[in-house]
């Protein structure tokens, strides 16, 4: 295993471990003045999430043009898909996570959590998106936005560019769920050296808008 790919083994467990304690700590409203653009006001019941709330994804030519050339990554335990770059190799698939990788150690890495029942996915919704706009206001995020794929409501943020050019940098989408009766966490991963980054923009973009849910799993 390279150091690249550790680092990005590293960096990718802390910001699911983030992700989860942001769910454990979203029961509350978000504190005054730090509401995001667009988010939806605050319930005071449980609610599912409305998919008006939420932006699809647009495909540039280029990205287009990436999809339609790529190889499909499936992965049958959890009935989805991506489409991955021509070229990008399948790393390991099991029922815990997805990886394929790039010959330049570009990567996609993809996890699922399983959930407590009684979790409010619109308030935890809320709360990852409050938390994703508020690192673009501190200049830790490039942007952040409330993104529907394959008709699973979710955030997207793409990390702005690290000091060192060697540490990784990432466009990342986490989506919520129910499904075969559970209530699910999908957290997935683009990431490679921030030096490489700017090459794989539009690769990345388009490996994330290809998500496909097919209902199996």
């Amino acid at each position: 295993m390279s150091m690249h790919y550790a680092n990005i083994c590293m960096r990718w467990f802390v910001v699911l471990a983030a992700a989860v304690l942001c769910l454990a700590c979203s029961g509350g409203s978000s504190p005054a003045g730090t509401e995001s653009p667009g988010a939806p006001g605050s319930a005071s019941k449980a609610s599912e999430p409305n998919l008006g709330d939420y932006e699809k994804p647009q495909l540039s030519s280029e990205q287009q043009a990436i999809v339609t050339g790529g190889t499909e990554a499936a992965w049958p335990a959890h009935g989805l898909s991506w489409t991955v770059p021509a070229g990008w190799k399948e790393n390991t698939v099991t029922k815990e996570s997805l990886s394929y990788a790039a010959a330049d150690g570009a990567y996609l890495l993809v996890n699922i959590s399983i959930l407590p029942k009684s979790l409010d996915m619109e308030t935890s919704l809320r709360s990852n998106h409050d938390q994703a706009y508020q690192q673009v206001k501190s200049g830790k995020n490039e942007s952040a936005r409330r993104l529907a794929l394959a008709g699973i409501p979710g955030v997207e943020f793409v990390e702005a560019e690290p000091e060192k050019k060697g540490d990784a940098r990432r466009h990342q989408w986490i989506g919520f769920r129910n499904h075969n009766g559970e209530k699910q966490m999908i957290n997935v991963m683009t990431s490679v050296r921030a030096s490489e980054f700017a090459k794989h923009r539009d690769g990345f973009a388009a490996i994330i808008y290809s998500m496909r849910a097919t209902g199996g799993g």
